[in-house]
């Protein structure tokens, strides 16, 4: 086995000799393995290495007994062992799901030691099966040819040397070598989505196909090869595109939709976090309906995108001020369960929004927190704003039938005159989601069958 993983690392020019690597190593089959294999290859590398660890404390004792394992076998092979456990109570801090708090806090350590290591790469040791359940989560979300092709082997400081290994050739190898592992239990549960598709989906898979995850390595492999042609040409036909006026529209428009969607992509990517597939495609959608008429596009990441003079420029928090009136464009969803916030002082609140799997996936609200939960479609109006009422503004009230100008339903609520301008709205494009405070649009609620949707929570005083 160690001649496969030499020639794994010379194929892809993963190590140059005398280099320095560090590892990290949790304790399982794939980082044991992965640290025996470089220990046995450093001598003919002239290899530096070193070992990383880091303790999340989600699993009690279970977590301090793979830490001590760790810490016990890289002593035994003569190598620094760099350790840190997360901060008592970090989930309760740290934005978005735990999953993902968790993988930040790790990859944020593992960059540290690297620096303070004079590291040169960090190898991680993701497997061909956790490959194929990679592709297959990214398959399920609908992701284009980039989220198909999988985990890079290198990426940056970034090496994944065993991604041609399948986790039985490991086990097989730490047997033969007579090395223990640590088994992590949270990976035999079937309540998060990855586990069921090891356990459940895959099995189900081999039965139609039992050389199924050779098939996904080749299928991951040509996706990789033709994302990174069509990325080379967006790349020339931004350049192309771009000067210090923005973004030729019209250019873009003329584009093959393939090349076109990530030309907008990486535009946007420059300024703003990248937008997700569908963002991306309401935007052109947008674009192509405007018919090159100046104005804001869409709103992207704290982002405007605004169309003038047939260029597509980006600005940072573009303001809307009428009489006395606010416009605070809201941060898109990200990934599930990741809350944001946006403080909106003319109205005396703060928005929160995340996306959710599910209605019953939602944590518990907050004291004095106010929520609704929408339908995903609404994406398609346009960006989600929180704004004062403006001349004209009307929707369906929930509970209610037939449509309602907004200004007769805050009369009928008894709303004193002076104060109807600070109400804040919830609005996409020209629609009105939800009076704040008081009632919501019904033809944009969420049910319960609904998946996925996007869940905001606003807090403030009662105007």
């Amino acid at each position: 086995m160690l001649d496969q993983f030499l020639q794994r690392l010379h194929r892809h020019r993963l190590i140059e000799p005398q280099q320095r690597v560090l590892i990290a190593v949790s304790g399982g089959i794939d980082s044991v393995s992965l640290l025996l294999l470089f220990h046995q290859a450093a001598p003919q590398m002239d290899l530096k290495l070193s070992v990383a660890h880091y303790n999340h404390g989600l699993r009690g004792e279970a977590a301090d007994e793979d830490e001590a394992f760790v810490a016990a076998l890289a002593g035994r092979l003569g190598l620094p062992c760099y350790r840190e456990r997360a901060p008592q109570g970090w989930w309760t801090r740290e934005p978005g799901t735990k999953m993902e708090a968790a993988r930040r806090l790790r990859y944020d350590f593992l960059e540290r030691v690297a620096k303070a290591a004079g590291a040169d790469r960090i190898a991680l040791g993701h497997h061909a099966d956790d490959q194929v359940e990679t592709v297959l989560f990214h398959f399920l979300r609908g992701s284009g040819l980039r989220g198909l092709a999988g985990m890079p082997i290198r990426r940056g400081p970034y090496i994944r040397p065993l991604l041609a290994f399948r986790r039985a050739e490991l086990a097989a190898f730490l047997q033969a070598e007579r090395q223990e592992w640590r088994h992590d239990a949270s990976n035999d549960s079937t309540l998060y989505t990855r586990n069921r598709i090891r356990h459940e989906l895959i099995p189900l898979l081999h039965d139609y196909n039992p050389r199924f995850a050779e098939a996904i390595g080749r299928m991951s492999r040509l996706c990789l090869d033709d994302a990174d042609y069509l990325d080379e040409v967006a790349d020339r036909e931004l350049a192309r595109l771009t000067n210090e006026e923005g973004l030729d529209a019209k250019g873009l428009e003329a584009l093959p939709r393939a090349i076109g969607r990530r030309v907008l992509r990486r535009f946007i990517e420059a300024a703003a976090a990248m937008p997700g597939f569908e963002k991306t495609e309401a935007m052109l959608q947008r674009l192509t309906e405007r018919g090159g008429k100046s104005g804001p596009v869409d709103q992207v990441s704290g982002h405007t995108l605004v169309s003038e003079a047939g260029r597509l420029r980006l600005y940072k928090d573009l303001p809307w001020k009428g009489d006395g009136g606010f416009y605070r464009p809201l941060p898109e969803p990200g990934e599930p369960g990741r809350w944001q916030s946006v403080a909106v002082p003319e109205a005396g609140g703060r928005m929160r929004i995340a996306r959710w799997d599910r209605i019953d996936d939602r944590d518990p609200l907050e004291p004095g927190e106010r929520e609704i939960c929408l339908k995903p479609s609404v994406a398609a109006l346009g960006p989600l704003v929180i704004r004062s009422r403006r001349p004209g503004d009307w929707f369906y009230p929930a509970g209610g039938t037939g449509r309602k100008k907004v200004k007769d339903y805050l009369i009928d609520q008894k709303t004193p005159r002076s104060i109807r301008q600070k109400i804040p709205l919830l609005t996409a494009g020209e629609e009105v989601l939800w009076i704040i405070g008081y009632r919501p649009d019904r033809r944009f609620l969420a049910t319960a069958a609904t998946t996925p949707i996007i869940a905001l929570r606003w807090q403030g005083k009662s105007i």
